[in-house]
C-alpha cells in the first residue's frame, strides 16, 4: 500500500496549543480562544475551504479533543492529520506531577486496554533491557491510538527525540523509525528537526533514500541552523524532501517575503502554515498559488 500524497499546505497547530515564539501573552490569548475544540474544527474548515489538506499535530495532551472535533464535522472527512510524536515531555511532566501511577494511569485511557497493556508489557521488557528501539515502538503505539480513524499520509519523528538521536549518533533509530512506520502504518516517515544540514547528513549515511524532512525555512533565519546559508545549501542538493515551517517566522516577516523567499528554492513544494483567521488563511493560500509554480492546492468555495 502506497502512502498517501504529502499535501502542499498544511496547517499549524501552534495557536491550538497556546504556542507563540514572539509573545506569551498572545500565546495564551490564543489558548483561551481554543478553550473549545469546536473552534479548532472551524479553522480547520476555513483551511480546508483555501486549500489546505490537513493539519499538522503534536501529540499534546489536547490533542484527542482536537480529532474528536474534526471527526464530528462533515465537511473534514476527507482532511488529513500529521501526527508529530512522541512527544516525550507530556510523559517525563505526568510522572513529575502525578508520579507513576499517574503516568500508568494516562497510558490506559488512552485506548483498548488490552491494547495498552500489550504496549506496556513491551515497553516495559525494553526499559528493563534498555533497548530503546523498543521503547519507541511502544511509544508510537501509545501515541497514534487517537490518530487511528483519521488519514495518515506522514508521521514525523518530534524533533526533540529526533534531534537527540541525532546528537548522540543514534542513526539506527532513523533506520528502525523508517521502517516502522512504512510497515506497520503504511504512511510516510518523517523526521524534524532543527538542524537540517546535519539531519540530512546523518539519514543519507543511515541508508534513507530521499527522505522526508520538517524544519523551519524562513527569510528571516528563524531557528535555522547551524545557519541560514547552511540550510539553503542542504536545499539546494535535492537529496531530501523538505517540510518548511516556520516560514512566517511568528509573524515577525510579511507573508508576501515569506514566500518570495521560498519561491527561489523550487524543491521546497510543501509547507506547515499556522492562520487562524479566513482572511490570513485566503492570503496565504494566494501567495502559495502566485509564487510557487507547480505546487497545486485545492481551494474549496
Amino acid at each position: 500500500m502506497t502512502p498517501l500524497p504529502l499535501d502542499p499546505f498544511i496547517l499549524g497547530d501552534n495557536a491550538f496549543l497556546g504556542v507563540n515564539h514572539r509573545s506569551r501573552q498572545e500565546g495564551d490569548e490564543r489558548a483561551r480562544r481554543f478553550a473549545d475544540p469546536r473552534e479548532v474544527a472551524q479553522v480547520c474548515l476555513l483551511a480546508r475551504k483555501y486549500g489546505a489538506g490537513g493539519l499538522m499535530l503534536s501529540s499534546h495532551a489536547r490533542a484527542g479533543e482536537f480529532l474528536n472535533a474534526i471527526r464530528a464535522e462533515p465537511g473534514l472527512k476527507d482532511f488529513r492529520i500529521y501526527p508529530n510524536i512522541p512527544y516525550i515531555m507530556k510523559y517525563v511532566q505526568k510522572s513529575t506531577q502525578s508520579g507513576v501511577s499517574g503516568l500508568l494511569n494516562e497510558i490506559f485511557s488512552a485506548g483498548s486496554w488490552h491494547r495498552q497493556f500489550a504496549t506496556l508489557a513491551r515497553g516495559g521488557i525494553a526499559y528493563l533491557q534498555k533497548d530503546f528501539r523498543s521503547l519507541l515502538a511502544a511509544a508510537v503505539d501509545l501515541e497514534l491510538a487517537p490518530y487511528r480513524r483519521h488519514p495518515l499520509p506522514a508521521v514525523f519523528l518530534h524533533n526533540g527525540l529526533a534531534d537527540l538521536a541525532l546528537g548522540l549518533g543514534w542513526t539506527d533509530v532513523f533506520r528502525f523509525w523508517d521502517e516502522l512506520i512504512r510497515r506497520k502504518y503504511r504512511a510516510e516517515p518523517g523526521f524534524g528537526t532543527a538542524n537540517l544540514p546535519r539531519m540530512a547528513e546523518a539519514l543519507a549515511r543511515s541508508g534513507l533514500k530521499k527522505p522526508l524532512i520538517m524544519a523551519p525555512f524562513s527569510a528571516a533565519g528563524f531557528h535555522m541552523n547551524p545557519s541560514q546559508a547552511d540550510c539553503e545549501a542542504a536545499v539546494q542538493t535535492g537529496s531530501f524532501s523538505l517540510l518548511a515551517m516556520n516560514i512566517l517566522a511568528s509573524g515577525s516577516i510579511a507573508p508576501e517575503k515569506a514566500f518570495e523567499y521560498v519561491a527561489r528554492f523550487p524543491t521546497v513544494k510543501n509547507f506547515v502554515v499556522g492562520a487562524t483567521s479566513e482572511a490570513h488563511l485566503a492570503q496565504n493560500a494566494a501567495l502559495l498559488k502566485n509564487y510557487l509554480v507547480g505546487v497545486k492546492i485545492d481551494q474549496r468555495k
